[in-house]
């Protein structure tokens, strides 16, 4: 089967600052996008334009665009310089573009029927802007049945902190998030498309001391950045007692890899009656792809195994972020008197 790229909406009225819809974050993903584009091109992969294209008479405007593309004069207009796609990213003779009048790239078209006859299974998603047509375009597509891979640096929304906030849904409902540069070098190594082989092993008595900075360095990470993965579950003035119980207490500690390669860290030691995580992070390169949420699916398994009857950990109370995103995963407080908030999850629940 086929991996194809899809480039949504980079057209003038959106990326450039003259336009009539310009969508801040856009202009900065364009150099990737082009190197990206250069690259499927290379490696004779599809490409697939999306443009969003209206009637000049404004009947096939969504109702909640509809004042606004009468108040502006309309946009995106067949033949105008806003419709055109940035020059950066121009279609060559041959490639395929498709034309919509809604948000996801699906509705109203025949992508499903082209993406189909050249044997396509896999998308790789970049454009504008998130939270409007790259979402309902990544929603189609998994229900057609596609493996959706989302650009987390090749497409754009009005502010930083929505950007990351929509990228963090697509994250918790199973897509796929990498970096155009990831994807390239994926390209360039012939493993395009291929989702990496995640494994657990125990760190040897010769790597004990990487492991330990690998710590270290998660913990000094784990700042209230929300990213769509589950970082360290402690604070950065935790991580003495953390290092001090990492190989005593019966601590079992284990490499988190892709392929073959480090990728994060998870400790944890049985507690009574419960499996204790006493750090789980996930390195910078293999993040916002849902891999902090598979850790805890071992470790759960793990106390499933040993017949534990919960999960804890524990997260500063004020490093909001990391609490959030573990009451998103099932934990829930319990009752205490100190500012370190323990957090607990029955197994299977």
């Amino acid at each position: 089967m086929e991996m194809a790229l899809l480039i949504i909406d980079m057209q003038n009225e959106f990326v450039d600052p003259q336009g009539k819809l310009f969508v801040a974050g856009a202009p900065e993903t364009v150099p990737r996008l082009a190197e990206l584009l250069k690259a499927f091109r290379a490696a004779g992969r599809p490409v697939f334009f999306v443009v969003r294209e209206h009637r000049p008479d404004g009947s096939d405007v969504e109702s909640v665009r509809r004042e606004a593309f009468f108040r502006l004069g309309g946009f995106c207009l067949p033949g105008s310089w806003g419709a055109e796609i940035v020059p950066a990213l121009a279609p060559t003779p041959g490639e395929p573009v498709v034309r919509k009048r809604a948000w996801s790239a699906f509705w109203g078209t025949d992508l499903d029927l082209r993406l189909r006859r050249v044997g396509v299974d896999t998308l790789v998603i970049g454009g504008t802007q998130t939270p409007n047509c790259i979402r309902a375009t990544v929603y189609d597509a998994t229900v057609y049945g596609y493996r959706v891979i989302v650009l987390a640096d090749g497409t754009s929304s009005a502010t930083p902190e929505r950007q990351r906030a929509n990228l963090q849904d697509l994250v918790h409902l199973g897509v796929q998030v990498e970096e155009c540069a990831a994807v390239v070098s994926q390209l360039a190594s012939g493993n395009a498309g291929r989702r990496p082989e995640p494994s657990l092993r125990p760190p040897s008595s010769e790597e004990r001391g990487n492991f330990t900075r690998a710590v270290l360095e998660t913990v000094r990470q784990g700042d209230s950045r929300l990213d769509g993965v589950l970082r360290m579950p402690i604070v950065s003035w935790w991580a003495r007692h953390i290092l001090h119980g990492l190989f005593h207490r019966r601590a079992e500690p284990f490499w988190f890899e892709l392929n073959g390669q480090p990728a994060g860290v998870l400790v944890y030691r049985e507690v009574r009656d419960a499996l204790r995580i006493e750090a789980l992070g996930v390195f910078p390169s293999a993040r916002r792809q849902g891999w902090g949420l598979w850790l805890l699916e071992q470790a759960e398994g793990e106390a499933r195994r040993r017949g534990a009857k919960r999960l804890e950990l524990q997260v500063s109370a004020g490093n909001r972020a990391a609490f959030a995103l573990y009451l998103k995963a099932g934990f829930r407080p319990r009752p205490q008197r100190w500012k370190e908030l323990w957090l607990e999850r029955p197994v299977g629940g």
